[in-house]
């Protein structure tokens, strides 16, 4: 998922809103139950947005040459517990 949205929309929770719907979605009707977040350092609102959503920090990740902090949140699911149980 990644989301841009025009300067005098910035600040307004839109990206927040449009990113819980897109992961609300994901879980309830396509069966995801990972997602990340790439994330330059300096992009304050970005890493606002993924914590709110339960993203926690995981380490660094350099792609075409830009580092970026990766996010991820894992969601329990029976396949994934299932060791719990033994």
């Amino acid at each position: 998922m990644g989301y841009r949205f025009l300067p005098q929309y910035w600040g307004n929770g839109y990206a927040t809103e449009t990113a819980l719907a897109c992961t609300a979605y994901c879980k309830s009707e396509l069966g995801v139950s990972q997602f990340f977040g790439d994330v330059i350092a300096d992009n304050k609102a970005s890493i606002k947005v993924l914590q709110k959503l339960g993203l926690k920090f995981s380490g660094y990740v350099k792609t075409d040459g830009i580092t970026f902090q990766r996010y991820l949140l894992s969601i329990p699911t029976l396949q994934n517990t299932i060791q719990f149980y033994k």
